[in-house]
């Protein structure tokens, strides 16, 4: 997947399209993907599939409705590389009736591109990896990686905190 999905001659829906492609990537409870997607005009309309939903690992459908998430802020974050803004629109998300859940987005021209905003995060997107190894409280992150991630740039009213030990959670 290139990077750059701003392509000359590239229509609206097929870098929309392109935008999906990110989504779909997006993680999801045991890589169930419960997500469906529709493409009317330049708005997507996404629900879970109650078919996808594991009601045995995910009986009150908290990691469907994250996964949701997952897939929408994929969209979000990879939208500029297609010269895109996305507005969301929540619609009727309630884990009790997640048959009736879905989230619209309205695509529409951005009017300056500005994706090396989000470029390593579209980066991230592609080459992101599941972690099956057990969980280790000995093995902490060196000095080098807890400093990069310090200072990376943080959108206004999110903070990036590091715990050392249980008691500071």
């Amino acid at each position: 997947m290139n990077n750059n999905l701003v392509v000359s001659g590239l229509g609206v829906s097929e870098r929309i399209l392109s935008v999906l492609k990110y989504g779909i990537l997006a993680p999801s409870i045991h890589n169930s993907q419960p997500w469906e997607i529709s493409l009317i005009n330049e708005t997507v309309f996404v629900k879970i599939n109650i078919y996808r939903i594991l009601p045995e690992a995910d009986p009150m459908n908290r990691g469907a409705m994250f996964s949701l998430g997952c897939f929408v802020e994929n969209c979000t974050v990879s939208a500029p590389f297609g010269n895109l803004n996305i507005q969301v629109n929540e619609m009727g998300l309630n884990v009790y009736s997640v048959s009736s859940a879905f989230v619209k987005l309205d695509f529409h021209e951005l009017s300056s591109n500005q994706p090396q905003l989000y470029l390593s995060l579209v980066n991230g997107i592609k080459n992101r990896v599941n972690n099956r190894n057990p969980f280790s409280r000995e093995k902490k992150l060196d000095n080098k990686a807890t400093e990069l991630l310090r200072s990376q740039q943080t959108e206004t009213g999110i903070e990036v905190r590091f715990f050392d030990n249980d008691k500071e959670i």
